[in-house]
């Protein structure tokens, strides 16, 4: 039969950054040639720079747009064929300026000279993949985010690391911008978002999430209508924002977890206004698009209403 054809990709995971005197040695690795666009590669590590100044460059830490819909949309084997066509292109745009090193997944390192930094960002706003799939191509529209800092003289390279990763954490839940440059602030939200992760789950399990119910007035009679319902979080007596806990519940998915508990709550009000003798008004509980996902979700919904028939 026809040979398959072998594909050489320049890209690979960042082994070490090694600061020797004022000067930078950076390691990266190199996809070997591989027989199948979606086959994972294996890596050999090989030294592309040497003897360059670290302020000479800027940092990047970059990953792909709803990677998980792409996914789903064009399969496991197309969103194979999506990072690898990233990271060729990412490659072509730093070539003989910079490396650019996979971290695994779609995440990935840059190192750029500060002097094609515009260009380069300019580039990165929205990418054109080409996708193979059953003998049809494709061409997607692909979309990044990158988070940039500008080294200076002194920086370790772990810290260049770390601060263009947490420009980039910001992004994700601060910010609706593809590429932001690090802050000093941003520093100690990193660690306020860290901090919220890790009591997230617990408050959820320890009911900490207080709801409340916003109410909604009709403005020809000045009567209650109805009410939406609202979760505030009780965290060892500080009210946390919604602002603050939500994209963080979105982006690991524990929102669909709060969704349903706060769907619950209202479910149990109504139910106790009822015993009561209260007339219930109509009460709107906030479910996320991740729900969407769930084949089950509308099955979910009906199982807790019936729980307060």
């Amino acid at each position: 039969g026809d040979r398959v054809k072998k594909t050489t990709i320049i890209i690979g995971v960042l082994l070490s950054l090694t600061i020797i005197s004022s000067s930078i040695t950076i390691w990266s690795l190199f996809f070997r040639e591989t027989e199948n666009h979606d086959k994972a590669p294996d890596y050999a590590p090989i030294e592309i720079e040497e003897n360059a100044t670290i302020e000479q460059y800027d940092t990047y830490f970059c990953n792909i747009r709803s990677m998980r819909v792409l996914n789903s949309r064009w399969t496991e084997a197309g969103g194979s064929q999506i990072i690898v066509g990233v990271a060729r292109k990412m490659a072509e745009l730093v070539e003989g300026k910079g490396i650019v090193a996979r971290m695994g997944g779609d995440n990935f390192f840059v190192f750029l000279k500060k002097e094609f930094r515009n260009a380069f960002i300019s580039q990165m706003a929205e990418l054109v993949i080409r996708v193979l799939l059953e003998d049809t191509t494709y061409f997607v529209r692909v979309g990044t985010r990158m988070g940039m800092y500008s080294n200076k003289k002194g920086d370790t390279t772990r810290w260049c690391l770390d601060a263009s990763s947490m420009a980039l954490q910001y992004i994700r839940v601060s910010s609706d911008k593809f590429c932001i440059e690090f802050q000093k602030e941003m520093q100690q939200h990193d660690i306020r978002v860290k901090s919220i992760k890790e009591d997230l789950r617990r408050g959820i399990e320890e009911e900490e999430f207080e709801i409340f119910f916003q109410p909604k007035v009709r403005l020809s009679t000045k009567e209650i209508c109805g009410a939406e319902a609202l979760s505030r979080w009780n965290r060892n007596g500080e009210i946390i924002s919604p602002s603050e806990f939500v994209p963080i519940l979105e982006h690991n998915g524990a929102i669909c977890h709060l969704d349903f508990y706060v769907f619950e709550q209202v479910c149990k009000n109504i139910r106790e206004w009822q015993k009561a003798g209260i007339e219930p008004i109509r009460i709107s509980s906030n479910f996320s698009k991740r729900h969407l996902s769930n084949a089950n979700f509308a099955e979910e919904i009906l199982q807790t209403l019936d729980k307060y028939e």
